[in-house]
Formats: C-alpha cells, structure tokens, sequence
C-alpha cells in the first residue's frame, strides 16, 4: 500500500511513469525546469504535470515553443533562452554561423536565467542536461547561491 509522500511507478503502456503522492499539508514547492532548446519537452511535461498534481510550482525556463513542438498544456514556459539566435536572418545564416552565434546566444541567456531565478526564488533548480558543458559551469555556482541544483 502506498501512503502520502511515497513515489508511485504506474507502468502505462510502455512507458513507466512515476508520481509523488502530495503530503497533506506539506508545503508547496517553486521549482525551475531548465531545458534551453526544450530538446527533452516530453519528459518536461511529464515532470512538471507530476509536480503540479503534487501541488508544487513549476515553471519551464527554455526558448520560444514552435508549432512542431505540440501541444504546451498547463506548462508555464519562461522563453528567455536564444532571443537573439531565433531571428530569420540568423536561421537562413550557414551552419557554422547559426551554432556560433547560438552559443555566444547562450552565455547571454543563462545571465537572464541567473536574473530570473534570483527574482523567482525557486527551492529547487533542476537541470536535464548541460548544452554547453564548458559555458554552463560557469553559472552553475552562482545558480547553488539561488538554491540547490538537482542535473539529471
């Protein structure tokens, strides 16, 4: 038997999906999903969906949903990443240009990040993965003195 506060793996299909069952009157959570290029969007939903039933606040720090990107539901989506880089001249650019100028892009919208998760305050920082391993260090630090950080 499952109580409150105990995780759940309800295999659905061929998906295993695992919720956290809120603890009455525990408190909420304000938790930040950072996924730049939204390349793990399904597994953002999925995330925060099982967070929001929980009764936490999530939001998704990322770029610009596109059309091919489905549909967004209930996600709230901060689209402070790649700003610049999203322009038509930049996306008819070459490659080599497209990539470059995305990456000094980057550095610029983790600076916002950094700006909006301290006006945030989330409790928790959570990070899929690192687009730019080398870059995205550099912030990490400063990302901890705004709360703990969990990267998967």
């Amino acid at each position: 038997m499952n109580g409150p506060g105990q995780t759940i793996t309800a295999d659905k299909g061929h998906q295993a999906h695992t919720l956290v069952k809120p603890v009455v009157g525990a408190a909420s959570l304000r938790v930040a999903l950072v996924d730049p290029s939204l390349t793990t969007l399904p597994y953002d939903r999925m995330l925060a969906g099982s967070l929001a039933e929980a009764g936490h606040s999530v939001t998704l720090f990322g770029r610009q949903p596109r059309p091919e990107d489905g549909a967004i539901g209930t996600l709230h989506i901060d689209p402070l990443f790649y700003r610049a880089t999203v322009h038509r001249l930049v996306a008819a650019g070459p490659r080599l240009l497209r990539v470059s100028l995305k990456g000094i892009d980057h550095g610029f919208s983790l600076r916002r990040l950094l700006r909006r998760l301290g006006a945030l305050r989330p409790d928790l920082i959570h990070l899929q993965r690192l687009p730019l391993p080398a870059l995205d260090r550099m912030f990490l630090q400063d990302m901890r003195r705004v709360a703990p950080i969990v990267l998967t």
